[in-house]
């Protein structure tokens, strides 16, 4: 597998940032990048340790498990099985070649910006879309912070 790196610096502080990441509202939002679109469904008690499902409307999509979740800083997915037809599918030759691959996002503070890192590992034939769709990702994360940032700063300052 190769590893994908993305990221992207964003001007709010990281806690908005992970906000942005991880509630469900806005979470939605970005991860359209990733579905051409269409909404994506999660399931998941977001717990460190705990499953969760990625799937789209069709039910096609993915488990996998939260490794590491420690707000604001970090938060490392493990990507585990198949799922089609909303079940989840026994191994095959195709998906041993990317079962056990880490997806991670980590936020760095300084002076009240985020440096958000992304690091994937993939399959050359995932490759290219991930390389297409994160950065798109990153840059609706990143517009979206900003604007939660912009919008709270302004309501302090009422």
């Amino acid at each position: 597998m190769k590893v994908l790196k993305f990221s992207t610096d964003i001007n709010a502080p990281r806690e908005k940032v992970w906000d942005v990441l991880w509630t469900e509202e806005t979470y939605k939002k970005w991860i359209k990048a990733f579905s051409k679109g269409e909404d994506l469904e999660t399931i998941s008690e977001w717990k460190e340790g705990e499953p969760i499902t990625f799937m789209d409307s069709k039910g096609n999509g993915m488990q996998s498990r939260i490794n590491k979740m420690a707000p604001p800083e970090m938060m490392v997915f493990q990507h585990l099985r198949e799922i089609k037809n909303r079940e989840v599918q026994s191994p095959t030759p195709e998906s041993k070649k990317w079962e056990g691959a880490l997806e991670s996002y980590q936020l760095t503070e300084k002076n009240g910006s985020t440096s958000l890192l992304v690091k994937m590992d993939t399959v050359k034939e995932h490759e290219d879309f991930f390389n297409e769709a994160f950065p798109e990702a990153l840059n609706t994360i990143k517009n979206l912070a900003e604007e939660k940032s912009r919008t709270s700063g302004q309501a302090h300052e009422v």
